[in-house]
């Protein structure tokens, strides 16, 4: 999966591979510093929020 060249991942095992594939391909999605996504983890509102904004400016 990538977003701007990045390689982002989130393992193949996970529920989230074809949502996080779209979403990056958007740029909705960056995942963290460490090119991963985390699925399973809490997610802040800072992090809701951006996705959130991300989404709406696409419309």
């Amino acid at each position: 999966m990538s977003s701007a060249g990045a390689v982002i991942e989130c393992g193949s095992e996970t529920w989230a591979v074809d949502a996080v594939a779209i979403a990056a391909d958007k740029g909705i999605l960056n995942g963290y510093e460490d090119n991963t996504v985390k699925p399973q983890a809490s997610t802040t509102h800072a992090e809701a929020t951006t996705v959130i904004l991300r989404t709406i400016e696409l419309k």
